[in-house]
């Protein structure tokens, strides 16, 4: 199905092909856009994974270190004895040296604190502690989980590190509680980007540290949505929506991958990283968006010079022209551009029109003159003739048959008179048989009658029609119908369709007269309705000569005898 633009202006057509040959540049620009935006997030992505690498190795760093203070601590002989009256108090000396440790402690073997660096309340068990379980099992440094020693005490993060006897057997665990208001200070001296964050989580999820908004954080558990990320093999970046309502690009390094037994997580907020972006999103935007409207701007100012204009001034010329003022002219000088070739050949147009109206307008008055010089010289003519007979017919005998003449005479000069007030162009059927007959009709005792719908015919038809009618009345008033007062005669035609068209059919039928004998040989008569009516008008004639009274048939094609505007003149005439 083929598209085409209805009830569209020129203006309209200029805008819209001036968008069509803007969505190039257009599809550019998204294009440009897309890209920037997508290479943007790439590089969040990749960012978001360095700055979490990165945090993951400081939080190695600290658990690294943390680990070399208590390999020292499980090779001293004071901590190796477990005797609460050296090892307490070599502890206590050694955290007064560690700010990052909220305490230290020394446990057997069971699990049963021997000592520690603060007081604490005798008997005290650590056996039921995940990560003593863990570091029994692993004899290997080891990070627990966010853990505190009693209700409403400070939170830590506890490091555990086996203590081997002499002879290479376990002998105990030494503990060290790592601060999490002091790791939380490190984490805040790190000077994190503008709308970035960073979280550290236990293995089991539980939040030990997280800049901004530590408060409300610390000691939450990462929502399940997110645990996956903490159960991950692997490290990787994922866009979520955080906990405080920003959306952020996560870098994140699970606890099984660092090694560390903890999770790491940095986040880039979006909205900050693609601040430059939209920025400059915007002002692309708005650079292209000014420049199209600059581009519509003059191609509505062009098109009103090109196209507009001239197109009105043609429709302007055109209107004047329809209101009758022949003067008017399109006066757009040819320079070689297709609007101002088809404003010139409308202008030449005009001219050869006026020009062929004018030499029209004086062809129709010669006629004219010529047409009424004739009907005055057929009126001439016809008068002479009827003086001529008047002479010749004087006398009682002869004056029956001037009456007759008189009368057919008075019947052409009608016929005459009818068509030339239609200029010879057409007359009306009924008129036209009417004029033929009235010299055999009688006012006082009518026996003709005719009936048929209203038609139009051409004047060689009228003439032929009448003349072939004429010589009918001539045969019934001398031997048919006419001849007798009883008789009558019918005049009927109509219109029926054919295989090529309408047929129109006229029929004469005589009733009422003396019996009628078909003639022996055709007559004068015959012959020249026959052949007037062949020749005219392609007609087949049939004369049936019934005893009753003549019948005669005319048939032919509709077209040959009604005229060009036949169907206005009919609707007129009816």
């Amino acid at each position: 199905m083929t598209w085409r633009p209805r009830n569209l202006t020129i203006t309209q057509r200029l805008l819209a092909l001036t968008a069509l040959a803007m969505l190039p540049a257009a599809a550019v620009v998204v294009f440009y856009i897309v890209s920037l935006h997508q290479q943007r997030e790439r590089e969040l992505h990749a960012l978001a994974q360095q700055y979490g690498q990165l945090a993951s190795l400081e939080m190695a760093r600290i658990l690294s270190g943390a680990d070399g203070v208590l390999q020292a601590l499980s090779r001293s002989e004071r901590v190796r004895s477990l005797d609460p009256a050296g090892c307490g108090p070599y502890l206590a000396e050694i955290h007064e040296a560690l700010p990052q440790f909220l305490g230290l402690a020394a446990a057997d073997a069971a699990g049963r604190v021997r000592c520690a660096s603060t007081p604490f309340p005798a008997p005290m068990s650590i056996a039921d502690r995940p990560y003593f379980a863990m570091v029994s099992e692993t004899g290997r440094f080891t990070v627990g989980e966010l853990t505190s020693a009693k209700s409403g005490e400070a939170r830590f993060l506890p490091l555990a590190l086996p203590i081997f006897g002499p002879g290479g057997e376990r002998a105990g665990v030494v503990v060290a509680a790592l601060d999490l208001d002091w790791l939380g200070k490190r984490l805040r001296e790190r000077h994190l980007i503008e709308g970035s964050s960073l979280t550290i989580a236990d293995r089991n999820g539980v939040i030990i540290a997280r800049e901004p908004l530590p408060e409300s954080f610390v000691g939450t558990r990462i929502p399940d949505p997110f645990l996956h990320l903490v159960q991950s093999d692997r490290p990787g970046s994922v866009m979520v929506e955080s906990q405080d309502g920003t959306r952020r690009v996560l870098g994140y390094y699970p606890p099984r991958y660092s090694g560390t037994g903890l999770y790491v997580s940095y986040g880039l907020s979006t909205e900050a990283a693609f601040s430059a972006v939209t920025q400059s999103t915007y002002r692309s935007v708005a650079i292209a968006l000014a420049g199209a409207a600059a581009v519509f701007f003059i191609a509505w100012i062009v098109g009103e010079r090109l196209f507009r204009r001239p197109i009105r001034r043609l429709l302007e010329t055109i209107f004047a022209w329809r209101q009758g003022q022949d003067s008017a002219r399109t006066g757009i000088t040819a320079d070689g551009s297709e609007l101002s070739v088809l404003a010139n050949a409308i202008d030449q147009y005009m001219d050869e029109l006026v020009a062929d109206r004018a030499a029209r307008r004086r062809a129709e008055e010669h006629r004219t003159l010529l047409v009424r010089e004739l009907d005055h010289r057929v009126k001439n003519i016809l008068a002479t003739v009827q003086a001529v007979a008047a002479q010749s017919f004087r006398g009682a005998r002869a004056e029956p048959g001037l009456k007759t003449f008189s009368g057919r005479l008075a019947a052409m000069a009608d016929t005459h008179a009818m068509l030339m007030s239609d200029h010879w162009a057409s007359a009306e059927l009924r008129r036209t048989v009417q004029v033929a007959v009235k010299p055999f009709e009688s006012t006082q005792h009518p026996r003709i009658t005719m009936q048929g719908a209203p038609l139009v015919i051409h004047a060689r038809a009228a003439l032929a029609l009448s003349m072939a009618v004429h010589e009918l009345c001539t045969n019934a008033i001398k031997y048919g119908a006419l001849s007798s007062d009883e008789g009558r005669v019918s005049i009927d035609w109509s219109l029926s369709p054919g295989p090529e068209g309408d047929i129109f059919t006229l029929l004469w039928a005589e009733r009422g007269g003396p019996p009628v004998e078909p003639p022996k040989r055709a007559g004068f008569g015959s012959r020249m309705i026959e052949r007037a009516l062949a020749s005219e008008l392609s007609a087949k004639v049939d004369l049936d000569f019934q005893p009753a009274g003549l019948v005669c048939r005319m048939e032919c094609a509709a077209s040959s005898i009604l005229a060009e505007d036949a169907d206005a003149r009919i609707t007129k005439a009816a």
